[in-house]
């Protein structure tokens, strides 16, 4: 069994920033000495918080 890691790259999972390619970097290697199998990111250049908080049921900030 080969296993992965999603990394974090959206600004809730990364205390309020926006990782950046150093930082994808630094996380990928660390996951590579861990002994993960592969790295995975995902890129949300049409995503939309509030579209899914409010696909979820839960109303969504005015600043979303």
């Amino acid at each position: 069994m080969k296993i992965g890691i999603c990394l974090p790259t959206e600004t809730e999972a990364m205390a309020g920033g926006t990782a950046s390619g150093t930082d994808v970097l630094r996380l990928a290697r660390l996951a590579e000495d861990a002994g993960f199998d592969s790295v995975w990111i995902v890129d949300h250049f049409c995503y939309s918080a509030a579209a899914e908080m409010e696909a979820l049921g839960a109303t969504a900030p005015p600043d979303l």
